[in-house]
């Protein structure tokens, strides 16, 4: 590749490209984008149904099975790019051990197992906690590969906000990696708000001005009056709270 091709190359948000020795070298940025949704009653969908008779309150008895879930599903992911296995088997067995002891946030009665039905084996884990500040969040969320896209991750979700609205609390927070789109759909999907911070706006306002440059400079037409719309909006956000 040369430098030039380089240069028009399409960047994905979020990632860091570089230009090494004739290549292009994409790295995911260790950013999270924080999200808030209300605590209200959720009409539960069919998908809920089927789960819910296999959800139950997380318990120290399944730790060992929380730990070679979270492995397995976070081994290849975007969270963990480029990490040697035994580092994210060392992370999953740190964050699940630390939820227990409370150091990842108070644990919460929210926080729920689905089971398979077959074999009772852990399938999925949603683990809530209560921060510092006060503020619920869900902490991780997970779904094992043989029983994704089947709604899971909505009923385990759905399920703990239901014990949360018994509470003083008005939201739950959660936290996306910016490169993860399967979980940024997924949060949207759900009913989660972003929060932006001065951090994110200036890097999304970056990546559209490279964007935006790039297509001109190509001749691309399709998209762009959307990023210039867009690249107007994040401008007058950072203008207005200068």
């Amino acid at each position: 590749m040369t430098f030039a091709e380089y240069e028009v190359l399409e960047r994905p948000f979020g990632w860091k490209v570089e230009y090494w020795d004739g290549q292009a070298r994409l790295t995911p940025r260790s950013i999270g984008v924080t999200t808030r949704i209300a605590l209200i009653p959720r009409a539960l969908s069919q998908l809920f149904t089927a789960w819910q008779d296999t959800l139950v309150s997380v318990d120290s008895a399944y730790t060992a099975q929380m730990i070679a879930g979270y492995f397995e599903v976070f081994a290849d992911s975007v969270e963990f790019c480029d990490w040697p296995l035994e580092d994210i088997q060392q992370s999953a067995d740190r964050d699940i051990k630390r939820y227990f002891s409370g150091e990842r946030g108070d644990p919460l009665l929210a926080s729920v197992i689905a089971l398979e039905p077959n074999t009772q084996k852990l399938a999925g884990l949603a683990l809530f906690v209560l921060k510092p500040e006060q503020k619920p969040y869900l902490d991780l969320l997970y779904v094992r590969s043989p029983f994704q896209r089947q709604g899971m991750a909505t009923a385990m979700v759905s399920w703990g906000m239901s014990r949360l609205i018994e509470t003083e609390f008005h939201e739950l927070f959660s936290t996306y990696h910016i490169c993860n789109h399967q979980s940024r759909q997924w949060h949207h999907k759900f009913g989660f708000q972003d929060i932006y911070d001065p951090y994110y706006i200036r890097l999304r306002l970056g990546w559209l001005n490279n964007e935006i440059w790039r297509k001109e400079k190509l001749g691309e037409l399709t998209g762009l009056a959307a990023l210039l719309q867009e690249q107007s909006q994040w401008q007058s956000q950072i203008e207005s709270d200068v």
